[in-house]
């Protein structure tokens, strides 16, 4: 008679520390073996600890490895686990194929000096991301151009090239028409907790939020992030805001608006955790990519269609991509009792937002944006601007073809540089603190706006060409530090006065005037 084989589990190891929140759950410590048991929950996994075989249960996916024969932690890229993950990007990576070469194109210039860039990631052969991260989602949409902010602002003409679609006058008053829309979200990002420590072999040069309106299978705003504020000291939670208090926040970087047309229920908000990592493969080149650590979901309509209350939120973080039938198969509205929750506690990963009820005025300037959008709550009054003047030229004036205008030429590239866009913000604000507000819908007053506008606008465009100013790289904590710091220099010295006192040491690259024109068909 034939005995049968014992059946043999897949081995894996801790990775972290964790304290189980239920029964069901098991402690564990870095460098626990376990043989795995069932693997079909993609977030919890069950099983039973080597040196107790009564020891059963479940333990977080992202908090453990697969393990070799003397324990430590390896990457099986044949087993079940990875075919499911791959399988489960393909059906975003087939459709943004192209925006993904451009990406990896963008990420190679800002690569090592005196090193090859690395090339496209293939499989088997770039850098391996930490484990439980997966390459960003939202990033990858940002490259793609319709999912940046200054694509968002540009006017849509329809089908039959006679009207814009999202751009439209009052013949009453002569000005951009308000179109208010059935969802307009004022939120501010506050925290992320129990945020997994990444461990890599690259450097972290970055971390931030990025955010989007989702539905299903497809982003239907643009791609916004908000940096992350990070200390060594508390390596599993991320802050947004450096504020003490959070009762006036509108002014801050980590509040931001969201605006929809749409009434679904399955409409939500996507957050996506992501980091910036400077990464080698084997041959020791060095790349930057994005990946992301965690995100989550936050519906914007109850079940009736109702939107939701201006509260804050505990949106629970996932791992893998959101973009499957899986991920979207989650209950987002995970609730817990009070009684539990403060007995047990909650270690799972979450991100923390406060929804705002929007006042009047910012309402009223919000309407005149298009209809799904996502950005800082202070950027608003510029955007607004902007879209004005877009309308007085192709609508009020029908002025189209080529023209010098360099509101209409240059705004969208400071709108696609998140830091230019805030110092855009506040010298718009100190150049208008004179102007009565109340009266803007006066023409004369509206003309003056727009002149001021202008010059705000030809106030950045020499920092764009100064030699000494730093490219632009999303989410480059240090970059961005330095860019910040450039800025500040030049407006507390002025322009002239920098270059003047500073000749050796800064310097303006040759321009051009083309750069102020704009072209409409």
């Amino acid at each position: 008679m034939r005995v049968p084989k014992p059946k043999q589990y897949e081995r894996i190891v801790a990775l972290f520390d964790y304290s189980g929140t239920t029964d069901e759950e098991l402690d564990i410590h870095n460098g626990d073996l376990f043989a795995l048991i069932n693997k079909e929950n993609q977030d919890w996994w069950y099983v039973r600890d080597e040196r107790n075989d009564e020891r059963v249960g479940y333990v977080p996916r992202t908090y453990v490895a697969y393990a070799d024969d003397s324990g430590a932690p390896v990457v099986d890229s044949d087993n079940d686990d990875a075919s499911e993950m791959a399988e489960s990007r393909k059906v975003t990576v087939a459709r943004i194929r192209e925006s993904m070469a451009r990406a990896s194109a963008d990420s190679r210039r800002y690569s090592k000096k005196g090193r090859d860039a690395a090339p496209a990631a293939e499989k088997g052969r770039g850098p391996q991301l930490p484990t439980g991260c997966t390459e960003s989602i939202l990033s990858t949409y940002k490259q793609n151009n319709d999912k940046v902010l200054s694509k968002t602002l540009c006017p849509v003409v329809n089908p039959t090239g006679t009207a814009f679609l999202n751009l439209a006058m009052d013949p009453a008053t002569k000005q951009l028409k308000s179109c208010p829309v059935q969802c307009t979200l004022g939120f501010s990002i506050i925290e992320a907790k129990n945020i997994i420590p990444l461990v890599a072999d690259g450097r972290v040069l970055g971390r931030q939020v990025r955010m989007a309106l989702v539905n299903n299978l497809d982003v239907f705003s643009n791609v916004h992030s908000v940096p992350a504020i990070y200390s060594s000291e508390v390596q599993n939670q991320w802050k947004f805001s450096a504020k003490a208090s959070l009762l006036f926040p509108k002014d801050d970087e980590n509040t931001c608006f969201l605006r929809s047309n749409d009434v679904d229920i399955q409409l939500c908000l996507m957050f996506e955790l992501c980091a910036l990592l400077e990464m080698s493969d084997a041959k020791d080149r060095t790349d930057i990519i994005e990946v992301s650590v965690g995100w989550g979901m936050l519906p914007l309509f109850t079940s009736d269609g109702t939107a939701i209350e201006n509260k804050s939120y505990d949106i629970r973080l996932y791992s893998g991509s959101p973009f499957t039938k899986e991920g979207f198969s989650k209950d987002y509205k995970e609730k817990k009792g009070f009684l539990t929750t403060l007995i047990q506690g909650n270690k799972h990963p979450r991100l923390n937002i406060k929804v705002w009820k929007l006042g009047k005025s910012v309402l009223d300037d919000i309407n005149q944006l298009p209809e799904s959008i996502c950005s800082f709550l202070s950027a608003v009054p510029v955007m607004a601007k902007y879209r004005q003047i877009m309308s007085d030229t192709l609508l009020r004036d029908k002025s189209f073809g080529p023209r010098i205008d360099p509101a209409l030429s240059m705004f969208p590239t400071i709108c696609n540089q998140s830091d230019l866009l805030h110092l855009l913000c506040l010298v718009w604000e100190r150049k208008t603190q004179q102007i009565k507000q109340k009266h803007s819908k006066n023409q004369k007053v509206q003309t003056l706006l727009q002149k001021k506008f202008r010059e705000c606008v030809l106030l950045l465009w020499p920092i764009l060409h100064m030699h000494e100013f730093p490219t632009y790289v999303e989410g480059h904590e240090k970059i961005c530090n330095a860019r910040i710091a450039f800025a500040n220099d030049i407006q507390e010295l002025g322009m002239l006065e920098l270059l003047g006192k500073n000749r050796e040491q800064y310097g303006i690259a040759p321009f051009d005037m083309a750069e102020l024109a704009c072209n409409f068909p």
